[in-house]
């Protein structure tokens, strides 16, 4: 896959990812936010335990033999869920948004930088520094309404 169209995928990952906060904290005002988390990552867990099932491919034999850490991505999924349909109501979806992108931005600097994760270092540049400055100034903009 070229560039562009990963690149075409990522933003319409992004756009669906928007409509999470709102749909769970809709389904949280019905079923209570725990209650909305846990059955939004039991279809999802559904849906992939469907397709890896048609892909038949890996094996969860491995699961015995990684480091556990490597299973903490469950843990991140479940507490990110959570907190996005709790203050999805409290903020508004473009303040939330724009405060999820300058966290996903702040980490992502850190593991590029420092190479963590097993990812290849990527030392900070100017652009990175004044990209995270934007970010920040975003959150700020976007909640001065008024």
């Amino acid at each position: 896959m070229n560039k562009g169209t990963l690149l075409a995928l990522a933003i319409s990952a992004g756009a669906c990812f928007s409509l999470q906060p709102p749909i769970n904290a809709a389904l949280g005002k019905s079923v209570g936010v725990l209650e909305s988390a846990f059955i939004s990552f039991s279809i999802g867990a559904a849906v992939l335990a469907a397709a890896a099932w048609a892909a038949g491919g890996g094996g969860l034999a491995a699961l015995r033999q990684i480091p556990p850490w490597q299973l903490s991505g469950g843990f991140i999924g479940a507490y990110f869920v959570t907190i996005a349909l709790f203050c999805a109501p409290r903020l508004g979806m473009t303040a939330l948004m724009v405060a999820i992108v300058a966290g996903q931005l702040a980490g992502a600097l850190l593991l590029d930088h420092f190479g963590l994760l097993g990812l290849q270092a990527r030392p900070l540049g100017p652009a990175q520094a004044v990209a995270a400055l934007l970010i920040m100034a975003a959150v700020w903009l976007v909640q001065s309404r008024g």
